[in-house]
């Protein structure tokens, strides 16, 4: 068996956590696969990994007929090579692009189709990509449970495929040396958010929840990731928040490793995951989480974080507040700890493989 894996994750930026799967699965699959790029790879790309393409456009021009014969010997080339493969797994719902070869679609969440008034963008030709994949895979892998439930929800017809299979936990590494140079300067005590704030993540309620009475008076909020957008800027001004609210940036692993393990809680008030990844990324780095109260982040957490109704603000805010007790704190850091153990790439791997052997061609 040999794997052809579409690299739509590794040709952008954006699509961190995606990749980051890609990754960890790949490096532990027992069986030779390719990566087929369309593009050229974007940001760091796994050495030795084998690349089918890409094969770039034809050229334009009628007349450079050099130039169009190697383009057709390249293509001729491209096809052959996709067609050795016995698998095609689509990291994000891209076709491939030779007939024949089974396909296995991963589904890493169901947000367009649950919450497509949160886009800035119709998601309908998104939603029609993902269909068009769903009808023609052998077979569908859900990240979660709770988005298997959700794919038969829009599906029902697809549900024969599912098979779920969760990520792994032990990538992350929690060391518990802060970094010898970092780009902030640390206030101690802090609660802590990292990653995007797109409409769904819900940053905006978090924003509320530092105004709220029940928020400790000496807790600051420290954001990670991109930086703040005007209107993230006027809100945290409005409530004369500019000095209790600061970003960090985009952090490096180290400098994410020791703000995690120094921080009071990590809060996580998305209304909508496929999986929460960060719930165990905080879990392995010694961080109590305050966490949506949602199916998906139960699954995942287990009974390793304290859930509220992230849509009010207050009860961000208490629950925050529950945290700064050192015995609340270290219950949760130690069940944390063990819930992250029922997470390994191995474990992912070695479904993901039996999920390949069940429809190859050879």
């Amino acid at each position: 068996m040999n794997v052809l894996v579409d690299g739509f994750v590794f040709e952008n930026t954006y699509q961190k956590g995606i990749r980051r799967y890609m990754e960890e699965l790949l490096r532990r699959v027992d069986v030779p696969f390719s990566i087929l790029l369309e593009n050229p790879a974007a940001g760091q790309f796994p050495e030795n990994w084998p690349v089918v393409g890409p094969l770039g456009p034809s050229p334009n021009s009628r007349f450079n007929l050099p130039a169009r014969w190697k383009y057709r010997e390249r293509a001729k080339q491209w096809r052959k090579e996709i067609q050795s493969h016995s698998v095609f797994h689509t990291s994000y719902f891209r076709q491939c692009p030779i007939p024949g070869i089974p396909s296995v679609v991963v589904v890493h969440d169901m947000v367009c189709e649950v919450m497509p008034h949160l886009f800035a963008k119709d998601p309908s030709l998104e939603i029609s990509m993902k269909r068009e994949a769903f009808e023609k895979a052998d077979a569908i892998i859900a990240i979660s449970e709770n988005t298997k439930r959700d794919f038969h929800s829009f599906y029902p017809e697809f549900q024969n495929k599912v098979s779920v299979i969760p990520h792994g936990a032990d990538h992350f590494i929690d060391d518990g040396i802060r970094p010898q140079q970092t780009k902030f300067q640390i206030r101690e005590p802090f609660a802590l958010f990292v990653g995007d704030r797109v409409g769904y993540k819900n940053f905006h309620a978090l924003i509320d929840a530092v105004a709220e009475q029940s928020w400790p008076k000496d807790l600051d909020l420290w954001v990670a990731g991109p930086k703040f957008s005007p209107a993230e800027m006027a809100a945290i001004k409005y409530r004369g928040l500019s000095e209790r609210i600061q970003h960090v940036g985009l952090v490096n692993e180290a400098e994410l490793n020791w703000l995690y393990r120094h921080s009071t809680c990590f809060v996580f008030p998305s209304l909508f995951e496929g999986f929460g990844f960060p719930i165990l990324e905080a879990q392995v780095r010694h961080a109590p989480v305050v966490a949506n109260d949602m199916a998906v982040f139960h699954e995942v957490g287990g009974d390793a974080f304290l859930p509220c109704d992230c849509r009010n603000p207050a009860l961000i805010a208490k629950a925050v507040s529950d945290l700064t007790h050192a015995g609340r704190r270290e219950s949760l850091i130690q069940a944390g700890l063990e819930n992250v153990k029922r997470y390994t790439w191995a474990e992912t791997a070695r479904k993901t493989k039996a999920v390949w052997e069940s429809v190859a061609r050879f």
